[in-house]
């Protein structure tokens, strides 16, 4: 559901990172996941300095792409207007009900 979002907002050439992501269904998640963690592990190793300022870039970078993500569950500018078109539609509904019931 957030690759259509992606694709109108930032366009077709952003969803790429959604491809490997989709693929393969969940063994193929379990697989890349698996891959992922060993290859971070094999960048330091624990309780050094190395693994310490690899976490905190990972991390800064999860931020960023949470950032991402959120941005594009953002309604659009015309939502404000379409709301409150609904809720006249609803009160005029309402008032026209009760003066047609007397």
């Amino acid at each position: 559901a957030l690759k259509p979002r992606v694709r109108n907002a930032f366009g077709e050439d952003a969803t790429h990172v959604f491809r490997s992501v989709t693929e393969g269904g969940s063994e193929g998640r379990t697989r890349r996941r698996d891959v992922f963690i060993a290859a971070y592990d094999a960048l330091a190793g624990i309780d050094t300095p190395a693994f310490e300022e690899v976490t905190t870039h990972v991390g800064e970078l999860m931020q960023l792409n949470n950032e991402m993500m959120i941005a594009c569950r953002q309604r659009p500018w015309w939502s404000k207007y379409l709301r409150g078109g609904a809720a006249l539609v609803v009160l005029g509904a309402a008032l026209y009900y009760e003066r047609t019931r007397r």
